[in-house]
This record gives structure tokens, sequence and C-alpha cells, in this order.
């Protein structure tokens, strides 16, 4: 990870400086995007997405497969963790 810029004010400046350097949105056109803010998401509650300076965002896209049932469930997790004591994954593409 790269070293904070000089004015670093925050860890959202930090992140904000290593997705500029190594980042890639590919849904997004670059040279606009190097112009706008960052937008740095550290944790999830049920349908709530919140950043690093704890602004809350509705989460419209969690229907895309991976969290229908929303952020950190504690059934979820708890079932998640057990399994990952057995075994992480498996495939059968020979």
């Amino acid at each position: 990870m790269p070293t904070a810029p000089a004015d670093a004010s925050s860890a959202q400046d930090v992140l904000d400086a290593a997705d500029r350097r190594f980042g890639w949105h590919p849904f997004t056109q670059m040279r606009e995007y190097q112009d706008n803010p960052r937008l740095h998401l550290v944790r999830g509650e049920g349908s709530w997405l919140i950043d690093g300076e704890g602004k809350r965002y509705l989460d419209g896209n969690a229907s895309v497969w991976t969290n229908v049932h929303g952020h950190n469930d504690p059934d979820l997790n708890r079932a998640l963790r057990e399994q990952l004591d057995k075994v992480a994954h498996v495939t059968i593409l020979a």
C-alpha cells in the first residue's frame, strides 16, 4: 500500500491515494473518475453500507447475488465461520 500523502487528514485520504494509484473501476470512465471524490465503504449493516466517516448509504445493489440477506447478518456470519473451519471452497471444474 502506498504511503500516506503529506497532507493526509484521515484514513479516507490514504485509501483515496491507493485507489487513485492502483484501482481500476471497469464501469467508470477513468478520466472522469480521477476528478471525483472516492467512496470508501468499510462495513455493512443489514441494507446499509457505511463509509469511513460513518455516513450511511442504502445498498441498492445487494440483489446482485451476494447480499440478498443484507450485510453482517449474525446467523449467516456464524454459519460461514463454522463452514470455514471445515472447508472454504471446493470446485468440480475438472
